[in-house]
């Protein structure tokens, strides 16, 4: 009986966990603009609480524009220009508000509201981009030098007052015949316990993790969790900066916590893996 008990207390945890996922305001907020530098398409953009962002990097590469990270200041610098508004992560890509890119780079940019598209332009005049205004009260722009013949009711934009958002992670489960684990949150953060990573080009990945016990044995020594990314690269985990220490657990038992790696900023977590004395390593996909 008790086994029983424990396994709907790990699944309801499970679930509710995920039910407070999706149900987190802002997540639902967040629609898709098309990106177009001159006349080609360049990516996705996404539009979060009013505010129009773009994928720096596609752009800036599309644009023939140099892109950097400044890790003192934290902030994204563009032509050798500061990027004043926030930048935001969404699915493992950094946006930026598109009218920051023509404020670094003079290169006119337009939102147009009617067909969904960030457009810019390299030269401002009526032959490249007032085919795309439509309804000129559904357009908003930003930096359009003064050569520019096109007229239009504008609509400014504030720069955005938070910083990075996330994508709700959906939980994953993998088991063996001795161990049931289940990933229930993956988040990336600059510090953690108020301990900051020990190189700035780096960052924090926190795993929330479940581990249960489903045999009929108990199990004094439950393995050791690493972290693998997109680039097949291995970490240990931080037992100084995590809160899930190894405990013996009885059939059924579970443990639950979190775990910290400390991995480039450009690792994408892709498969967390048990690894255990008497078993193949239990891998658990987080992509």
């Amino acid at each position: 009986m008790a086994k029983i008990m424990n396994k709907t207390t790990f699944l309801t945890l499970s679930l509710l966990i995920s039910i407070f996922l999706f149900c987190t305001p802002g997540y639902t907020q967040i629609k898709t603009v098309n990106v177009i530098v001159g006349n080609n398409s360049v990516g996705t953009g996404i539009i979060n609480k009013g505010t129009v962002y773009v994928p720096v990097k596609s752009v800036t590469n599309a644009l023939g524009k140099s892109c950097k990270w400044n890790p003192r200041q934290k902030r994204i610098i563009i032509n050798g220009k500061n990027v004043v508004g926030k930048a935001i992560r969404y699915r493992s890509t950094i946006y930026i508000p598109y009218y920051e890119i023509a404020n670094c780079t003079g290169i006119a940019s337009i939102y147009d509201g009617k067909s969904q598209s960030v457009i810019y332009s390299y030269e401002a005049n009526s032959s490249n981009i007032a085919s795309f205004m439509g309804n000129t009260k559904l357009i908003k722009t930003a930096s359009i030098p003064k050569s520019s013949n096109i007229k239009s009711n504008t609509v400014a934009i504030k720069a955005p007052a938070g910083g990075f958002i996330e994508e709700p992670f959906i939980p994953v489960v993998g088991e063996n015949d001795v161990f049931k684990v289940a990933v229930t949150n993956v988040e990336n953060k600059d510090q953690v316990k108020a301990q900051s990573v020990s190189n700035p080009s780096n960052k924090f990945v926190i795993v929330h993790l479940s581990q249960q016990n489903v045999s009929d044995e108990v199990q004094i020594y439950t393995g050791k969790f690493a972290l693998m990314d997109n680039k097949q690269r291995i970490y240990e985990y931080s037992e100084g900066l995590s809160n899930f220490w190894l405990v013996v657990l009885r059939p059924g038992g579970s443990n639950f916590g979190y775990i910290v790696f400390e991995v480039p900023q450009e690792s994408e977590p892709a498969k967390l893996i048990l690894s255990t004395t008497s078993r193949p390593p239990l891998a658990l996909n987080l992509k």
